[in-house]
């Protein structure tokens, strides 16, 4: 299959738990897998203070997560269009809380902010436990080992 990825990645932060070519490679396996031919995709990464202001803007209410993604697409875009906003400070956190790596926490919010650009929704046990098997899924396949748990819904 020929696809055409243009794949941004910015830092707000120090030190990056992956590197941003590795964050790349995250993405097109994903898009990849999921039969995606033509995207746009910016990964901004964050800490708390620069979360917590996503958070109150979009969200209108300040709190701590872990991942925000906006679908910029128009219904009949011939391209995926987004922007996944992920928590490097948190991932560091959950990291040392879960014994995994940082970059694997991070990779796990990648890949879900990336799910939900594709549609996958976590609002309901089922539709979460299909989504969480699918980054899991990803998660493997990109070699990460010592995967996190996944949240519970």
């Amino acid at each position: 299959m020929k696809t055409d990825y243009r794949i941004d990645v910015t830092s707000f932060v120090r030190k990056l738990p992956l590197s941003p070519k590795r964050i790349v490679n995250i993405v097109e396996t994903v898009l990849s897998d999921q039969k995606v031919r033509k995207a746009e995709i910016s990964v901004a990464v964050v800490g708390d203070k620069r979360m917590a202001d996503f958070a109150q803007q979009y969200a209108h209410k300040r709190y701590r997560t872990d991942v925000f993604s906006f679908n910029l697409s128009e219904p009949g875009d011939s391209q995926w269009l987004g922007q996944i906003i992920v928590n490097s400070q948190l991932a560091r956190e959950k990291a040392a809380k879960f014994k995994v790596e940082p970059g694997t926490e991070l990779a796990l919010y990648i890949v879900h902010g990336l799910l939900h650009l594709l549609g996958y929704d976590d609002h309901s046990v089922a539709d979460a436990n299909v989504m969480h098997r699918q980054t899991q899924k990803y998660l493997s396949t990109l070699g990460f080992k010592h995967i996190p748990p996944m949240p519970e819904v």
